[in-house]
């Protein structure tokens, strides 16, 4: 196996935020206009917490996993293993974050 990219979905609650900042972003009349956040203000607001962000990579490890590459914004990782591994691990275990 090359790569997997763990993808982290959002809370409700970010979701929500994070669709008012998009719009808020694009509407001239709003304050927010155009008022970027950078990958590590985004992961604040929308990744993972530093904790939960550690947890992941510290089981990913324990699965015997390597960790290729993290998102800057905590909301995505980049591993790798050997196929029967990730095969085994992968298919039947999924992790949540709340």
């Amino acid at each position: 196996m090359d790569h997997v990219v763990l993808f982290v979905k959002p809370s409700a609650a970010q979701q929500a935020e994070l669709d008012q900042l998009l719009a808020d972003q694009q509407n001239p009349s709003s304050t927010r206009f155009r008022q970027w956040l950078s990958p590590e203000e985004f992961g604040n607001r929308f990744g993972l917490t530093f904790r939960d962000h550690s947890q992941v990579i510290a089981w990913l490890h324990s699965e015997g996993f390597a960790i290729d590459q993290t998102s800057r914004a905590r909301n995505w990782i980049m591993f790798s293993g050997t196929p029967p591994r990730c095969n085994r691990r992968c298919i039947r275990r999924s992790i949540v974050m709340r």
